[in-house]
């Protein structure tokens, strides 16, 4: 499988049984108000179990979603995909069919109060929501995951392709503009 530039064989692959971590850190929150974008490139290669495969998170699972700060997730077969933050539930929900073998572009962000998930450059969900994403309190500290959700066993680990993954703290990249639809071909 090639990567989001065209080239061949440089996506992340996951065979969920790995997940990228970064340490919890304040660059991974996002305070009440703060405009953020989070983007990627996936493409699922199989279907995990009930949740899908999650895309990224922010959340140490212990039973109840204790530390459930934000995360992202292809639910069950591909029948949608599903953003939460902060114990709020399915915040967003994009309802539309996520089949394997096909490159996908996803972007959450919050702009101007309101919450808004794109799948393939077209605004699938939004809500307003002026709440503060991460910071959460308690044990374990949850880490920014890429590819599954910690703690919650193999279940909830992604089978296939990531690429292009950004997060952008301070600024909402989209809207107002046509987002890429298409994969960019890589230039040499």
């Amino acid at each position: 499988v090639g990567d989001g530039f065209g080239g061949a064989n440089t996506a992340l692959y996951l065979d969920g049984n790995s997940e990228l971590v970064y340490a919890d850190s304040t660059d991974f929150e996002f305070p009440a108000s703060t405009e953020f974008t989070i983007e990627m490139w996936f493409n699922l290669q199989k279907y995990n179990t009930a949740i899908g495969g999650y895309l990224f998170s922010k959340w140490y699972y212990t039973g109840g979603g204790t530390r459930r700060e934000y995360s992202a997730n292809v639910r069950g077969t591909g029948e949608s995909i599903d953003f939460n933050a902060d114990e709020t539930g399915d915040v967003l929900r994009i309802i539309q069919h996520i089949p394997l073998n096909t490159w996908h572009h996803y972007v959450v962000q919050r702009k101007t109060g309101v919450v808004e998930a794109y799948l393939n450059g077209v605004l699938g969900d939004s809500a307003i929501l002026d709440t503060e994403f991460g910071g959460g309190t308690g044990s374990p500290a949850a880490d920014l995951t890429i590819g599954a959700s910690l703690g919650a066993g193999a279940t909830y680990r992604l089978i296939g392709y990531l690429d292009q993954f950004r997060l952008s703290k301070g600024i909402a990249r989209y809207g107002g503009i046509q987002l890429r639809t298409t994969q960019q071909t890589h230039v040499s």
